[in-house]
């Protein structure tokens, strides 16, 4: 398995248990729980971009 496809499995992982979480820590309505799966994909995308954009800048300092 690739380095970006750990990343993108790890990405998928971080936005189903983040979204889980949310769901049963408020118990919110079906429009509710639907806002957060939204809110769960956002997530899930951002973390993706997030992580591979600070592994790029800290291997340009581990290489300069």
């Amino acid at each position: 398995m690739t380095a970006d496809r750990q990343l993108i499995v790890a990405s998928a992982i971080f936005a189903v248990l983040w979204t889980a979480g949310m769901i049963w820590w408020s118990a919110p309505g079906i429009a509710g729980s639907i806002i957060y799966m939204i809110a769960g994909v956002l997530c899930g995308i951002g973390w993706y971009f997030g992580i591979r954009l600070w592994l790029t800048w800290g291997g340009r300092k581990a290489a300069g």
